[in-house]
């Protein structure tokens, strides 16, 4: 009896992990802790004089941004 109800929550749990994975919440939350992690790295080789916490906060900004991938500093085109 035991042995089912185990297979049965591991079942479950993989269901729930599989409509997890399938939600946008999700891949935002994995792009999300990327670009945190890209951002602590570049900030640890820069050589600037930030102690952890900082580097900790400015990721956690730098990752937080709306970056429009088209609009990576240029200006928009005028459209006629």
């Amino acid at each position: 009896m035991k042995r089912r109800i185990c297979l049965a929550g591991i079942a479950a749990l993989g269901l729930v992990a599989a409509t997890v994975r399938s939600t946008p919440a999700y891949g935002q939350l994995v792009t999300s802790a990327a670009s945190f992690e890209r951002y602590v790295e570049s900030l640890n080789t820069a050589g600037n004089s930030l102690n952890p916490i900082e580097r900790l906060v400015f990721s956690l900004v730098l990752s937080n941004s709306k970056q429009h991938p088209g609009n990576q500093g240029t200006a928009p085109a005028h459209r006629t």
